[in-house]
Parts: structure tokens; sequence; C-alpha cells
């Protein structure tokens, strides 16, 4: 199918902007369609979460309205930008943080731990249909979820805190039955959680320093054969992981091999003040990274070529109005990958791969 490249852009509400937007690019930078929601309950962001599926269809998630003074905390758009569902999920108008695709289609959310008819939840998932509740999910006292995963067998991952100050995985079977609980002790900025393989990968920082935790699918025991605190974004086909820093001024895009290593393949710097906030990898072979303007405070969008990390030229960079806070290709890498994207064996002589 053809590949596109989603992004969402935060409107800041000092601009004559009032609302978020979820923009539509081919992978040329060519924009094809904008929609806007607007913030009517007074919250800073009123999009937190993007996700795509294989079918090119595209999730929001936060709390949002089309009109006043009705709201909504997850949409669905067709791949013609038009709205297929839209749902309330949360008896107030609390923010719904994280979202990803099944493969099953179904789309799981996570949030602010929540009183729904007397009962408390953080993680639910909706039918791909309709949006409708399937099974909502509890991972305790004081926890809150920011990022969720999906397995090849639709086994769903839930990253975030458990009180103030200690990080916590938690996964779970189709039909919400708790399968464990990993409590990891990293502090509760989550910043992705993807699945690959056999292994959870979570990402966080703590007191500022990065660290990628790798837990096991099976029992959440966690393997310590990792990366030297790269993040890890995203994953490409043949297993390359993807990610981003920022030290100072100065910010990192890089490309690490599919074997564990302590140097990257390829890293490509910013000298500016720009602050890099999301990456996709397109399986066409593009990497793409989005990054608030320091000059501006609004979004410009970056795509490097995977292999090499050129950065492309042509469209891009595309600029936005509001800053650019996310990026999602189709298929979406913050979900489940099919298992054709398992890492391939590959032979090396010298630099040169061959498949």
């Amino acid at each position: 199918m053809t590949e596109y490249l989603y992004a969402t852009s935060y409107a800041d509400p000092a601009s004559a902007n009032l609302g978020d937007t979820l923009n539509k690019y081919g992978l040329d930078g060519a924009l094809i369609w904008s929609e806007t929601v607007y913030d009517t309950e007074g919250f800073a962001q009123t999009i937190s979460g993007l996700a795509v599926d294989a079918s090119g269809y595209a999730y929001i998630c936060g709390s949002f309205s089309y009109s006043a003074p009705t709201y909504t905390h997850v949409a669905k758009f067709t791949p013609a930008g038009a709205v297929a569902w839209a749902v309330k999920v949360l008896e107030n108008a609390n923010t719904v943080e994280c979202i990803a695709v099944c493969p099953s289609g179904n789309v799981l959310i996570g949030f602010e731990r929540e009183s729904i008819g007397g009962d408390y939840y953080t993680v639910a998932l909706l039918q791909a249909a309709d949006g409708a509740v399937l099974w909502r999910a509890d991972t305790g006292a004081d926890s809150a979820v920011y990022k969720v995963a999906s397995d090849t067998s639709n086994n769903c991952y839930a990253a975030g805190n458990e009180g103030t100050d200690t990080y916590s995985a938690w996964a779970f079977e189709d039909d919400g039955t708790p399968i464990w609980t990993d409590e990891g002790g990293l502090d509760n900025h989550t910043l992705a959680a993807v699945v690959y393989g056999s292994y959870l990968h979570v990402d966080a920082a703590y007191l500022g320093v990065p660290a990628t935790m790798r837990l096991a699918l099976a029992d959440g025991v966690e393997n310590t054969d990792l990366w030297p605190i790269l993040l890890i974004l995203a994953f490409d086909r043949f297993g390359r992981g993807y990610g981003l820093l920022q030290f100072g001024a100065s910010s990192l895009v890089y490309q690490l091999p599919a074997t564990l290593a302590s140097v990257p393949e390829w890293n490509t710097a910013w000298t500016d003040a720009d602050s890099p906030l999301s990456l996709a990898v397109s399986p066409d072979g593009y990497v793409f990274v989005c990054a608030r303007l320091a000059d501006t405070g609004d979004g410009i969008i970056r795509c490097y070529d995977a292999e090499t990390g050129v950065e492309q030229g042509g469209n891009w960079p595309v600029s936005t109005v509001g800053y650019c806070d996310r990026v999602a290709t189709t298929p979406g890498v913050y979900g489940a990958f099919p298992s054709a994207w398992l890492p391939a064996p590959h032979i090396y002589v010298g630099n040169v791969r061959y498949e």
C-alpha cells in the first residue's frame, strides 16, 4: 500500500490558531489534508496521542471537541480525513494520554486513574468498528498510564507510573486479563513503549538521564543487555533502532544496528535549540522527526534516509503552525509489528550489508 505520514500540531493558546490539527502528508512532504479539533475544557493541549493502522486510518486521543460544548476522548479518521467515529470514554473531561492500534484493529488507550461507574481504571480497549469499550483494567492506586503498545498476539502493554516516582509496566491478555507487572523504578515520564520481537522496549528519562528498559513479553523480566542510555523510539523491519536525544542546545537523531553496539551507525546533529519531540520510521525507508522551533514556537518535520541518515530535500523540511509534537507512519510504529517485520539475517562484508 502507499505510505503516508501523519502528524499532530499543538496550537499555542496565545496564537490566532485556537485548535490542534491532525495532518496527513505524502512521503514527499506534500500536505494531503488537515483537520482541526478544539479545546473547550481549558486543557493546555488538546491532542495527546496519535496512532495509525495498516489501512491508513488515523486515531487521536486527548480531550477535544468538534463543536462546543461537547467533548470527546478518542476519534478515528478515515484515510480521506472524515471522522469515522468519536467517543467519550471517561466520565469527565480528563485527558486520554496515549493510544495504540492492535493487529486486530482494536484500539488500546491509557489515562490517569479515574473512577468510572464506581470502579477505578487506567487502561481500556475500544472496538475498531465504533469505539465501543470492550474492557477496562486498573493498574493500581495512584497509577497513571502514559504509553501503550500491543504485540502480534493482541496482548496489550502499558507503561507509566505507580505513585509519584516509580515507573512500572503492565501486561494484559487481549481480553483484559492481567499477565504481569514490572516495577522498574524509573521516572514517570516515559517517552516510548514499543513491542518488537519478544520484548517490550520502554524508554524513559530518570532525573534527565535517558535509559531503555527491555522487558520480556512472556513474564516482564528485564533484560539488561541494552544499548547504553540511547532512547530507542522506533524500529524498522530489519530490526534497526532509531531514536533522538537532546543535549542542551543540541539535538541528535541516530540509527543503531540490529546487534547491540555502543556506537550508532549514523547520527545527525541539530546545532540550534529546536526541541525534537517524536520520531517515526516508514517501511519505505525514511525516518521522520518532528520538533518545536526555538525562535517561533512553531513546528518542523524533518525527513532522513534510514540507511544513510542524509536529510531529504524537496518539500522537506515541512513547517507547521503551532509546534509539531508527534508523528506516525502507515503502518504505525507505536503498535504491533507484523511477523514479516521481524529482524532478517544479514551478512556483512566490510561495511556493506547484504540482505
